[in-house]
Parts: C-alpha cells; structure tokens; sequence
C-alpha cells in the first residue's frame, strides 16, 4: 500500500515495523486499562494522532456501524450480568452502563488504531522488515494478506451499499433482515474473487520470497516512539491501569 498524498504526519515518516510494535502494546495497554479516564485518554490519543496525520477513514467508516448499532444490546448484556449477580437493579445499571462503555471504547481505540496503521504503512516494506527479523515467510504472507485484505474488502462494501443505494435501498432499512441479502451476497462473490486475485499476485510475485535483502535500520525516532509506548504500558502495568 502506497502512501496517500493527503496523509502526512510523522506517523508516515516510522517504519512500518515500529508502528506495528506500537500496535501490539497498545492492545496490550486497551486491555490493562481498569479506569475509564485512561480509556477516554488513550481513545482522545488516537483520535488526535489520525486528525494530525490527516488519516482519510474512507470505507474504513463502515466499521463503527456494527459499534454503534450494538451500543444497547452491549449495555443490556452488561446490566442483565450485573442484576443477576447483585440481584440490585440500581447497582447493575450503574455497573452495566460503565463496564459495557468501557468494553465499547476499548474496541473504538482498536478499530481507530487498526485503522491509522493500514492508512500510513506501505505493506510491502512491513512484510520485508518482518522477514529481516526472521520471521517465518508463512506467517509473513499470513499477516500481510490479511492487513492488505483488510482496507479492500471495506472498499467493496462501501462499492456494494452505494449500488444498492440507487436502487432504492435507504440506511434504515439495514435494520430489516429482509434486506441483508442484497448486500451479503454480492459481497460474499466480490470476497471469494479479490481473495483468488490476491492469492494469484502473490503466486506471479513468487510469494513472499524475494532476492533483494536489505538491513533493518534502525532511527531514533523509531526509537523514541517504541520507547515511549513501552513506558506508558510499563505505568499501566505497574499501577494496574489506573
């Protein structure tokens, strides 16, 4: 994946590897997170790196439709957990409203992190600096395929809802069970088919073999960005999340 010229940043600038390692001790960091002023932090962190990097969602929006649809039903869940073991309803609102808002921003910080990554990382640089740490080609193509299929398949959906659109499908109706079909078939054919093209390209390029190899070098401000997540994950470890 190529970068965009509307994004710009420093995020741009790291190598791929690096925002990767980030990645990972961020999830980490989501899920220590106990209080929710860490998570609101951690969430405002993201929101402010896409806007600065100027990070375009594009299809990528289509993903907090299954978040914001799911919003009652996640609460309920939480509130029904919480009356059956406190057998208070005013203690499972309250605890139910709070850990299912919790649940929810942990995925939001996920899904915007997830989506800064695939939106300011050209892949075939990610796949190389992974096979020069040594990682195994399978897992390799593995990981790569699957961040490379990722921002593709949000832009199919977003292609398929835009031709239902003009024929006359309207968003309130994607509640109607009635009216899942004319979306989920067309998207699983356009699936199976990006899936064999991919799989070809990689196949015609020799998969994830090449003969050039080149040394992972190292820069301080990759430095500094790996150091600086690492500490905040150290915190968060330390003082159990706040």
């Amino acid at each position: 994946m190529k970068e965009s010229p509307g994004e710009s940043g420093v995020l741009v600038t790291l190598q791929p590897l690096t925002k990767l390692i980030c990645l990972i001790m961020l999830t980490m960091m989501t899920f220590f997170a106990r209080s929710s002023a860490v998570v609101i932090t951690l969430l405002i962190v993201m929101l402010l790196l896409s806007y600065f990097n100027r990070i375009r969602i594009g299809g990528m929006k289509w993903l907090f439709v299954p978040i914001v649809a799911s919003i009652p039903v996640t609460l309920a869940v939480f509130i029904l957990s919480y009356w059956l073991e406190s057998k208070s309803p005013h203690t499972a609102i309250v605890r139910g409203i709070i850990e299912g808002a919790l649940y929810l921003g942990r995925l939001s910080i996920l899904l915007v992190a997830n989506i800064v990554l695939v939106r300011t990382t050209d892949f075939r640089r990610l796949t190389e600096e992974l096979r020069i740490i040594g990682l195994p080609a399978t897992a390799v193509l593995l990981l790569a395929t699957a961040f490379r299929f990722f921002p593709v398949l949000l832009d199919e959906v977003q292609r398929i809802f835009e031709v239902q659109r003009l024929r006359g499908l309207e968003r309130k109706q994607l509640l109607l069970p009635s009216c899942w079909l004319p979306l989920a078939l067309p998207f699983l054919v356009v699936t199976i088919q990006r899936a064999y093209e991919l799989a070809l390209s990689f196949y015609i390029r020799g998969g994830a073999e090449w003969s050039q190899r080149r040394t992972l070098a190292i820069r301080p401000l990759d430095v500094l960005a790996v150091s600086l997540t690492a500490g905040v994950l150290l915190l968060q470890v330390v003082y159990g999340g706040g």
